[in-house]
């Protein structure tokens, strides 16, 4: 969560320094407010899957400058189930992680997590352990995979409550990867403006 940049701590934030979540840490571009808001609403749209691009790029650049304690080795982004797809023309997660890791030179493995909820309800109509609720069990790993070991960089488009990720964090650690780091273009803070 924002902070202010004298604040003292450890340096975790504040909403889950208290929870075991699945990834050990988590990067954003910036907050879900006006501007950045406005591009994650429009790259979940086919007609704007450049924009989604350039923002995997702007990614890999936050990452240069605030880097993890370890460098990822394979970019991986949270499904969406195949139908809400179909029906949408793209997956803005799976844009974002194929540009991300083309800037930062890694593999990208987009059919590595797949979605088996076809009804989940939409995260950012629902509260903290709402969320949690609606994403248990949706994640699946695939077996074509060897994944053992592999420190893996998960991409997704906004991180609010980090439930989505951490319960995908958690599929991609159970099928043995050592680490699971976040990514994401915006960081919501939960609070409707």
């Amino acid at each position: 969560m924002p902070a202010p940049a004298a604040a003292e701590g450890d340096g975790k934030c504040a909403e889950c320094r208290d929870r075991k979540l699945g990834f050990s840490a988590a990067r954003s571009r910036g907050l879900y407010e006006n501007d950045v808001r406005q591009a994650v609403l429009r790259m979940k749209h086919h007609a704007h899957e450049h924009l989604a691009m350039a923002l995997g790029r702007r990614l890999a650049a936050v990452l240069a400058e605030r880097p993890f304690p370890e460098r990822p080795e394979l970019v991986v982004p949270v499904p969406m189930h195949w139908l809400r797809r179909l029906v949408r023309g793209t997956s803005a997660a799976e844009t974002l992680a194929r540009s991300l890791a083309a800037a930062m030179s890694l593999p990208c493995a987009g059919d590595l997590l797949h979605c088996r909820k076809m009804f989940m309800k939409r995260q950012a109509t629902l509260m903290g352990a709402e969320r949690q609720l609606n994403v248990k069990g949706a994640y699946a790993a695939s077996r074509r995979y060897d994944i053992a070991g592999a420190r893996i960089l998960l991409v997704d488009d906004v991180i609010t409550t980090g439930a989505t990720c951490d319960s995908a964090a958690r599929v991609l650690l159970q099928a043995g990867a050592a680490s699971v780091y976040a990514v994401s273009t915006a960081r919501g803070t939960g609070m409707r403006k």
